[in-house]
């Protein structure tokens, strides 16, 4: 009689196991586990748009443009307003010649222009002869921007060249709506992938625990059949 309600104590507490796993695994859910908290991003443009800060600002021109004397925070910055004025004018921007340090490498000076500066060069090919050259797109345009970095931590403009040797094809509406196309859908690949990776981590969390969880029964119930070994051998010594 003993030795029977031993054997069903130990399985009735063996039963109870399934049961936890169904509760753990479809009673409880991530956004029980973790509450999401979600920011909308700001798209990668946008941010690096906003990033710059104007020292000296402009109020003269309709449409802001490069002045020697204006100052800007990081080079970055500067590279940021050349872009925007670019895609309001209509021009590609293309990040040129550069001046570094002989001590230690930093860029000390940055150029930026139109991509249509310069000429293209004639290419031989293996048997010494011209290659038939493509389509140029290189007209030898010298608008650009200079800065250069100053004593007082900051990128000063020391040299604007603004007109352009070839017409401005893409209109600034035009391009403005492209770019804000743009951003909107870097805005949603990011608030979507931020979604992945905190929903990764709740389930990360969620299994974590529950491994826990398990190991913490799997103790206990090693405990629980070491002692029903044990009662049984008592048992099986008391019959002898």
């Amino acid at each position: 009689m003993y030795l029977k309600n031993t054997t069903t104590f130990f399985m009735n507490t063996m039963s109870g196991l399934p049961q936890l796993i169904y509760f753990l695994l479809f009673k409880t859910s991530p956004s029980q586990f973790l509450k999401y908290q979600f920011r909308s991003p700001l798209s990668l443009s946008l941010s690096r748009r906003r990033s710059f800060q104007i020292v000296k600002s402009m109020e003269d021109d309709s449409t802001i443009v490069p002045r020697e004397g204006t100052e800007f925070e990081s080079e970055e910055a500067a590279k940021m307003f050349y872009d925007d004025y670019s895609r309001s004018l209509g021009f590609v921007m293309r990040v040129m010649s550069c001046r570094r340090s002989e001590r230690d490498g930093r860029v000390l000076a940055r150029r930026f222009g139109c991509n249509k500066e310069g000429r293209c060069v004639s290419v031989r090919g293996k048997s010494g002869s011209v290659r038939k050259p493509r389509q140029s797109t290189r007209e030898g345009c010298k608008a650009m921007v200079h800065v250069k970095y100053d004593r007082s931590g900051k990128w000063v403009v020391t040299k604007f060249v603004k007109e352009h040797n070839h017409p401005l094809v893409v209109e600034p509406r035009q391009a403005r709506q492209t770019l804000d196309e743009k951003d909107k859908r870097i805005q949603e690949l990011t608030i979507e992938l931020r979604n992945k990776k905190r929903l990764c981590a709740a389930y990360k969390e969620q299994l974590d625990a529950f491994a826990k969880i398990v190991e913490e029964y799997s103790n206990r119930m090693s405990k629980r059949v070491e002692s029903v070994v044990e009662n049984l051998k008592e048992f099986e010594h008391i019959e002898q």
